[in-house]
């Protein structure tokens, strides 16, 4: 997950450090606006959500990663990237039920006992 840390700097400046961890290293980036490091705080924290693999879908609907992609609109290039990223969990909603599965038809009980829990924790 990432954090956003203010600094002051001398003169009233203000720079804003967006802190993740990321191949076991800790990175941190700065901004000078606060809009844009709360920007991509928020897309560090998405990138490091929950993935779904994307060959369970490829094995139910009989479709490679490139006609996979080309058939959610997307480069067919963008196949491969989502085969070793896997998908994030709206991405899986999105994608299985465009095809016509509902994500539990796909990835099984592991997506069911996910939203249960992601139920009992709201």
């Amino acid at each position: 997950m990432a954090s956003i840390r203010t600094r002051r700097l001398a003169g009233g400046a203000q720079r804003w450090d967006v802190q993740y961890s990321q191949a076991n290293r800790l990175r941190c980036i700065t901004f000078h606006d606060q809009g844009e490091a709360e920007a991509y705080a928020r897309l560090v924290n998405l990138r490091h959500q929950r993935r779904w693999p994307l060959a369970p879908l490829l094995e139910r609907t009989g479709l490679t990663a490139r006609q996979l992609a080309e058939a959610q609109g997307l480069q067919p290039s963008a196949g491969h990237r989502y085969a070793n990223d896997g998908l994030t969990d709206v991405q899986a909603d999105r994608w299985a039920t465009h095809l016509g599965y509902h994500p539990a038809q796909v990835w099984g009980w592991p997506w069911v006992a996910e939203a249960l829990s992601a139920e009992e924790s709201a």
